[in-house]
């Protein structure tokens, strides 16, 4: 399953990216600076410096790099990341994909009944959140975020020999990576 997943990662002409969170993934910082692929945290400021172990960070994926295989067998399966095909920059798709991690919502204050503004992370890059968050967005909404991507991918939750994949119009399909189902 894991060879054909690869596959699927390599058999294009553009760039292989994914964007792991190292919060599920304790030893990612680790093998970041041990392997020195080229990658970004997606925080910036003061949330970087804070939450430095536990931040998405988006790395290009190199077939030929050590840490590309670790990731492979060790974030694969672990709803630890989304991975997707690009032809941008790293520099480019890291400001892109910035602009999704902060958000802000009202809430009422159940002491006081007023309205307050709360800052929070999206976790989008978590396999259990993109499909819902996905789905719960406006089209415009949808297919900005898809726009860097020609395809991204995600793990399904329940059967771990199934890859979902949005095209970057947010067309939605699913590919199936045990052979007996190709």
């Amino acid at each position: 399953m894991l060879h054909k997943f690869k596959e699927v990662l390599f058999n294009s002409s553009e760039y292989a990216y994914a964007i792991i969170d190292a919060a599920k993934i304790k030893e990612l910082t680790t093998e970041l600076l041990i392997y020195e692929p080229e990658y970004q945290m997606l925080f910036e400021g003061e949330d970087a410096i804070k939450l430095e172990e536990v931040a998405p960070y988006l790395v290009r994926l190199d077939e030929k790099n050590v840490l590309t295989q670790w990731i492979i067998d060790n974030v694969y399966g672990n709803d630890g990341a989304i991975f997707f095909h690009s032809h941008h920059s790293i520099e480019t798709l890291t400001e892109h994909f910035k602009r999704f991690i902060k958000v802000t919502r009202e809430v009422t204050d159940p002491k006081t009944e007023k309205c307050m503004i709360q800052e929070g992370f999206l976790a989008y890059y978590d396999p259990r959140v993109l499909p819902e968050w996905l789905e719960s967005v406006d089209l415009a909404v949808k297919r900005d975020f898809l726009s860097q991507t020609s395809r991204l991918y995600y793990e399904d939750l329940h059967h771990k020999h199934v890859l979902h994949a949005y095209d970057e119009t947010g067309k939605q399909e699913k590919m199936f990576l045990d052979e007996a189902r190709v």
